[in-house]
């Protein structure tokens, strides 16, 4: 059966693309096509040369300004472009998307400010799980309204039960994507611009941690203590056990503690100058590596004769099973990972019968007992990030309601005018409790002023 003859010129001249099967005819145009149909614009009047005092070259655009040059090589680009550009208002949102994705990887910085593969990954899986088979990334982006995004943000929220952090991703996807093709001149109109998130974000189901679901509580830390003290009994050459402690001692990140090195401890200081990072690619798997501590902060934290005490018995330990360790937690064997020492935190939980705890809740008590005796300037010194950070996010409220009832009884203390005493002379139980068809009554106390 033959193949039917397409028109494609008169729908490219008049700028309007009138079915599916001129649009894919015009994806696979070669160049010499494109020159082709500029050729035939020029004969049929819509690309002209001026006559006159305004000589310049021009050609039309349905509904828009006609389009000035003074060359016909500038010309014959412009409407070569603007063709071009007629065909990538035809493409689909999954055809956007993954240009857009590439587009980022192509043009991220160098470095640490490099995309990472897995940021690019969770893109990727994000689609897959929200917007993949659906028909909205089958549809012409010149099509897509700001109701049709709408409608479908709320059936992701509505089918999958998404949190308001995952909410604000898709949402990121979706712009980025639309912003990238007004960008590149794809579309006239962003319509993520008119968007009202608020009533769909308000569907998400938010878990909410308290601050003691995210600290370590003192009873939960003597458990927690305890269960890796009898561990150690039992074998005192896993090191994770280790690790454990010295990060209640310090407030370390599990990186930095996978990658703690014997020569940064010197001169009383722990150097922080190494953390373990997983690389990801695209191509490979992923390759676990040491490098420079997060955001490339180096930091030094002094050594208390407690820290000191646990270094000297790691030392220990280490030769007398005559272990040459480069790293701190080292067996004969091997140097322990993050996940490792992840995986250890979770046994020794167990063990304790505590909830579930992890090396970075342990890092937000130390912080929030830290800015009970120092300044915040110095408490992100330790640990290695900025104040607003610290503020912002190693803030949880970690006292007892004893602590905090004998704050309060403190206040004011000295003016104690503030509150009169004398003014109740006694109190008078007025009302006696009685029976009356088997309930009882309780006392109404009623206070005399004297």
């Amino acid at each position: 059966m033959n193949k039917p003859k397409v028109d494609i010129t008169k729908g490219m001249l008049n700028g309007i693309i009138f079915n599916d099967l001129v649009a894919r005819e015009m994806r696979d145009m070669t160049r010499r096509k494109l020159e082709e149909l500029y050729e035939l614009a020029k004969a049929n009047r819509v690309v002209w040369k001026g006559k006159g005092v305004d000589n310049r070259w021009k050609f039309k655009r349905p509904g828009q300004t006609p389009i000035f040059k003074k060359s016909e090589e500038d010309i014959k680009e412009a409407y070569i472009s603007y063709i071009s550009g007629q065909l990538k208002n035809e493409m689909s949102f999954k055809e956007l998307f993954f240009e857009w994705i590439s587009h980022k990887e192509n043009v991220s910085g160098l470095g640490a400010k490099q995309i990472k593969p897995s940021t690019i990954k969770r893109y990727v899986n994000d689609y897959s799980r929200f917007i993949k088979g659906s028909s909205f990334e089958k549809k012409k982006i010149s099509e897509i309204s700001t109701a049709d995004i709408e409608r479908l943000l709320h059936r992701i929220v509505k089918t999958h039960s998404i949190t308001t952090v995952c909410f604000n991703n898709v949402v990121g996807y979706i712009k980025g994507a639309f912003f990238f093709a007004r960008k590149e001149k794809y579309l006239i109109d962003d319509p993520c611009f008119l968007l009202e998130l608020a009533p769909i974000r308000g569907c998400c189901e938010d878990i909410i941690k308290n601050d003691t679901d995210i600290t370590v509580s003192d009873e939960e830390a003597g458990l927690l203590i305890k269960a890796i003290r009898e561990d150690i009994k039992k074998h005192p050459l896993y090191m994770p056990n280790y690790a454990i402690l010295l990060a209640f001692l310090t407030g370390m990140r599990i990186g930095e503690l996978a990658a703690l090195k014997w020569h940064c401890v010197r001169d009383g200081r722990i150097y922080i100058d190494y953390s373990e990072h997983r690389i990801d690619y695209r191509d490979k798997p992923s390759e676990i590596i040491i490098g420079e501590p997060k955001c490339r902060k180096h930091r030094v934290i002094p050594i208390t004769p407690t820290i000191q005490a646990l270094f000297d018995e790691i030392n220990a330990v280490q030769k007398n099973n005559k272990i040459k360790a480069t790293f701190v937690f080292e067996d004969k064997k091997k140097r322990y990972t993050a996940a490792q020492i992840g995986n250890c935190i979770r046994h020794r939980c167990e063990n304790a019968g505590i909830p579930n705890k992890c090396i970075h809740d342990i890092r937000r008590t130390v912080s929030a007992k830290l800015k009970l005796s120092l300044p915040v300037s110095s408490v992100s010194a330790i640990l290695g990030h900025t104040e607003e950070t610290n503020g912002l996010y190693y803030n949880p409220d970690i006292l007892s309601e004893k602590n905090k009832s004998d704050a309060l009884s403190g206040l004011w203390k000295s003016h104690k005018s503030l509150i009169n005493t004398s003014v109740v002379k006694s109190v008078t139980e007025c009302y006696q409790p009685h029976k009356k068809k088997g309930k009882t009554r309780n006392p109404v106390i009623i206070r005399f002023p004297a």
